[in-house]
């Protein structure tokens, strides 16, 4: 099947699930949880089912799939650790940044001047590993096979919108707009890490909206072939809205610019509180709790978010493959 990438159209995103703990994480933004990744992974490699992306692929990752192949990025964080992927990481010692950007909700778009984003944040690593895989040859951090594996898993990220979008709170549980860099720091959430609701709102938004996605398409998330049977549905039909045209290396930046609404809604509906503080690991740490304000809506509009944006996330994945290997 042959995908091209064409006329600009805006764009839903998000990706999902929570751990049901209700620990708040210190960390930076963790990613996708492993369905939503590989699902994405998945859609990819469905589409791009005999056409030359796919034997360009292969020629790079071998029998490894680009499904497998989505999680790999957060193996270079957490573990499994490997020796490609302690190389990888010491190549690339900021490579967690690679997976987001912390772009104000008050943005209205992406701007790599604004506070939030970087040179090496989401949009700016995508294009770094088109460029690479374009040239047909490894650079000096980072070679082809880790591009594609890279490049899999940051599709996926910056479609889900806490990973663009970042709401700044005061202590009080309001939304601030930070002038740089240091007043964003004093007041981050940690890409929604710092904001309890479910665990944090960032994992809710990473992996239980996946889940809650899969149920809706009449697949249980502990099926061992979830993945694959929810892909399937999700690369039947062609979505509304997925393809974008123009440079590839306008497309991360442009997929950013649509996340924006997304993230400004997925905590507008929420009701934030006063911070306040727990120990976690003999430390302590901040966090802010927050309720929806309509349990049942937010559940339903984040599960049809994620649904609909993990299916366009897998398409624009073969689209830009296509693209970088017509």
């Amino acid at each position: 099947m042959k995908i091209l990438i064409a006329r600009p159209r805006p764009l839903l995103a998000a990706i999902a699930l929570a751990l049901a703990s209700t620990a708040i994480l210190p960390t930076s933004a963790l990613a996708y949880g492993k369905k939503g990744h590989q699902t994405v992974g998945a859609i990819a490699d469905q589409l791009l089912k005999g056409t030359n992306a796919e034997k360009r692929v292969k020629a790079i990752l071998g029998a490894e799939t680009l499904s497998h192949a989505s999680t790999w990025p957060d193996e270079v964080k957490h573990g499994p650790f490997t020796a490609e992927t302690k190389a990888y990481a010491k190549r690339n010692p900021h490579h967690g940044t690679n997976h987001y950007s912390d772009i104000p909700i008050q943005k209205k778009s992406y701007s790599a001047g604004s506070v939030g984003a970087g040179p090496e944040d989401v949009v700016a690593t995508i294009n770094r590993c088109i460029k690479v895989l374009q040239s047909g040859q490894d650079d000096p951090t980072i070679t082809q096979k880790e591009a594609l594996k890279v490049l899999v898993h940051l599709v996926g990220d910056i479609h889900q919108p806490l990973h663009v979008g970042s709401v700044y709170l005061d202590k009080q549980g309001n939304a601030v707009l930070p002038k740089n860099e240091a007043e964003a720091k004093a007041t981050g959430t940690i890409g929604g890490n710092d904001i309890d609701f479910h665990g944090n709102l960032h994992s809710f938004w990473d992996e239980t909206t996946v889940e809650h996605a899969m149920s809706k398409a009449g697949v249980s998330p502990s099926n061992k072939n979830a993945v694959n049977l929810f892909a399937a549905k999700l690369a039947a039909k062609e979505p509304a809205g997925w393809s974008t045209g123009g440079l590839l290396s306008k497309q991360s930046a442009r997929w950013a610019t649509e996340m924006m609404p997304l993230a400004a809604e997925a905590h507008h509906d929420l009701t934030i509180g006063a911070q306040q503080t727990k120990i976690v690991k003999n430390k302590p740490v901040k966090f802010w709790p927050a309720t929806a304000k309509d349990a049942a809506a937010y559940n339903t509009w984040s599960t049809n978010v994620t649904s609909q944006n993990l299916q366009r996330a897998g398409w624009r994945l073969a689209g830009l493959l296509e693209k970088i290997w017509p």
